[in-house]
């Protein structure tokens, strides 16, 4: 019976230094899609909370605005209950290569 010092494996083997660089771009990949779209919504609910905007604006323009904001927190709905089970899928699948190596 042996004991793996993942920690170690991570930090000091070139496999593992690898894969939480993967790890680690993918984070920030996920992170800056929420971001984006979290900056999107509050963008086109300051346009729909504007008065002066809202009033040169058509009955069409702005359902459309609605209908993209609508589809924006879906989006962000979809990326924050995706995130943690990606990653930690991601961290499981690292783990399984740093061991059979």
């Amino acid at each position: 019976i042996g004991i793996i010092d993942l920690n170690s494996c991570m930090s000091e083997s070139k496999l593992g230094q690898a894969e939480l660089e993967t790890l680690q771009n993918l984070n920030r990949q996920m992170n800056s899609l929420i971001e984006d779209t979290k900056k999107e919504i509050q963008e086109i609910a300051d346009k729909l909370e504007d008065a002066d905007y809202v009033d040169g604006l058509s009955p069409q323009a702005i359902a459309e605005l609605n209908g993209q904001k609508e589809q924006l927190q879906q989006n962000y709905g979809q990326y924050i209950s995706q995130y943690r089970p990606m990653m930690e899928q991601a961290q499981g699948q690292i783990i399984q290569k740093i061991v059979s190596n």
